[in-house]
């Protein structure tokens, strides 16, 4: 069978969305109750806005526009946190014998399904949730015009204002991002038991051995390597190549799957 067909890798995908269709519009509906949720404490917050750390503007709209700021950061933080426990879904969500039985015997290659999957729950789902972002935003701009509070937005602010950045710094974000992403799908890949919090504790062990290791280097010169754009640009290709390496690893580990697996591991 020939690695990788478009229209098989089609027919593939939509098999994949079409047997999941249920835990999409689940998802979708908690994703919006728990944005929407966040919401209200902002009208709550705005109730008292004037006892509040923004009591001291006189504005109300400004103290008003700070609290939505506030909830909408608080809201993206959510969704970033969703995104990384998808990345571990990818494989991670084959732990059950059927499961496994029930893709290995579709009729497509190993690749595929490998790259329908990424695109299931790397794109689609946070799409998805990140619609389900935007209604609730708007529900919350409905409820505030319905008890005269001002309609405040920041949804659409906030995503501009993310890529109004150096270049530099907006590379390294949108690299490290992709990372992060590879490190949390080879997690889930790897990790049979838990993989998000696996991955997750690894990740901050690996952290504080590497802060630790830098420290050791000398304060004022980490200090200098931080803030030259040399230092940035060298981060970003190291970055980069993890990147591809960890989504290469995962893949290999995916295609060596099997129907009995050990019981902590996918190997």
């Amino acid at each position: 069978m020939k690695d990788f067909n478009l229209s098989r890798f089609w027919q593939t995908f939509k098999w994949l969305v079409l047997t999941n269709k249920r835990q999409l519009v689940k998802i979708s509906l908690i994703m919006l109750l728990v944005f929407f949720m966040e919401q209200l404490f902002v009208i709550l917050a705005g109730q008292g806005y004037r006892s509040s750390v923004w009591g001291s503007y006189d504005d109300p709209y400004h103290a008003r526009g700070l609290v939505v700021a506030s909830a909408m950061a608080f809201n993206f933080m959510t969704w970033a946190v969703m995104g990384l426990v998808m990345c571990t879904l990818v494989c991670g969500r084959l732990r059950s014998k059927q499961q496994r039985i029930m893709l290995f015997t579709h009729p497509s290659s190993k690749l595929e399904k490998y790259v329908a999957r990424l695109i299931y729950y790397l794109v689609l789902i946070p799409v998805l949730t990140g619609l389900s972002m935007m209604l609730a935003n708007l529900l919350r701009m409905g409820i505030d015009l319905l008890i005269g509070f001002p309609a405040i937005g920041f949804f659409v602010e906030m995503i501009f204002n993310s890529f109004r950045l150096p270049i530099n710094l907006l590379s390294f974000n949108v690299i490290f991002t992709l990372w992060m992403i590879s490190v949390f799908v080879l997690g889930g890949t790897f990790f049979r038991k838990v993989p998000f919090f696996m991955t997750a504790g690894v990740l901050m062990a690996l952290g504080i051995l590497m802060l630790i290791i830098l420290l050791m280097l000398g304060h004022r010169l980490l200090v200098e390597w931080v803030f030259a754009d040399s230092f940035t640009w060298v981060i970003n290709v190291l970055f980069a190549m993890f990147a591809v390496v960890n989504m290469l690893l995962s893949y290999r580990l995916y295609s060596r799957m099997q129907v009995i697996q050990n019981r902590w591991f996918n190997i």
